[in-house]
């Protein structure tokens, strides 16, 4: 369903933005529009691919590659990722019960789990995940989407969504149940590819934080923080320097899957870039973007405002 309005601002003053194809899995055959909002900066999705088909599709494609490894330097840049996102939860909250909405292949909690004092709790909407971490991993993580999980009112100390809000059809829904499941003193993390970023105005289309059909909405810190303020949260504190080399890979991918090359010479041009020397040699440039609020990806913490 079409709308004419933004979902944060409720603003009727959007244009057209892009008509994408999904270049992560190189398919041709559908293309998907978005809108802008010239009042907030929102970019979405717009008619939304349904529920039902997004929960098919994430169930019958393999579309995120896991980056766990058990060896070598690519083991310890995961791990670095890991406690960098830890850390942001820890600056808070050190004892508590966390809840990981959308936990994926369930690395995070699982890190938390092993290397702090907070009880994890996740939720994921690919089964496969969900089987794996409770029989392989013995983590608490529960099949379906928030509203249809039995959760108690203020149960959770932290709730996280790490890229996660973009996915959703309805944030504004989700938020609302993120409110009640909050205890009054806690803490919300979102992590989102940031609309400001250097790596969007460099890629455009092909920057792997618009992945259509996917990600629904593209959000900057003005649009991020007017949706949060509707629901009763404020921002207090903000950073950009967790993800950035990967996503800039992945972006070039996007990239060179709509370029007239072979497949051969694709394949060969990203293994070069995914060479790990390569990752920590260029750092400090992603570590200078970050300093200036244009890394890839924005990780915002909010507190409920009580007042």
């Amino acid at each position: 369903m079409n709308t004419k309005n933004c979902i944060v601002c409720k603003s009727n003053n959007i244009a057209a933005a892009y008509d994408l194809r999904d270049y992560r899995l190189n398919n041709r055959r559908y293309f998907y529009h978005y809108d802008k909002c010239l009042d907030c900066g929102l970019i979405f999705q717009n008619p939304q691919v349904d529920f039902d088909t997004i929960i098919n599709h994430y169930n019958h494609q393999p579309i995120y590659k896991s980056n766990v490894s058990r060896n070598g330097i690519q083991r310890i840049l995961n791990n670095f990722g890991l406690k960098k996102r830890a850390n942001v939860v820890l600056k808070h909250k050190s004892t508590g019960k966390l809840l990981d909405v959308g936990c994926g292949n369930g690395v995070f909690i699982d890190y938390v789990k092993n290397n702090s004092n907070l009880e994890v709790v996740g939720t994921e909407i690919n089964v496969d995940n969900v089987t794996y971490l409770t029989g392989k991993k013995g983590l608490d993580v529960r099949l379906g989407n928030l509203n249809e999980i039995s959760f108690t009112n203020q149960e959770f100390d932290i709730i996280t969504l790490w890229d996660v809000i973009e996915h959703l059809n309805d944030p504004n829904h989700t938020l609302a149940e993120i409110k009640k499941l909050l205890k009054p003193d806690g803490n919300l993390i979102i992590r989102v590819p940031n609309g400001n970023s250097v790596d969007f105005a460099l890629f455009g289309k092909y920057w792997a934080g618009l992945d259509a059909p996917r990600h629904l909405y593209v959000f900057s810190k003005k649009s991020l923080s007017y949706l949060l303020s509707v629901h009763g949260f404020q921002i207090i504190s903000s950073n950009y320097h967790i993800g950035g080399y990967l996503n800039t890979l992945t972006s070039l991918e996007f990239f060179l899957n709509d370029q007239n090359i072979s497949l051969k010479l694709r394949k060969h041009l990203l293994k070069l870039f995914r060479n790990q020397i390569l990752q920590i040699i260029f750092s400090p440039m992603f570590w200078v973007s970050s300093l200036f609020h244009l890394g890839t990806s924005m990780t915002i913490t909010a507190s409920l405002n009580n007042e």
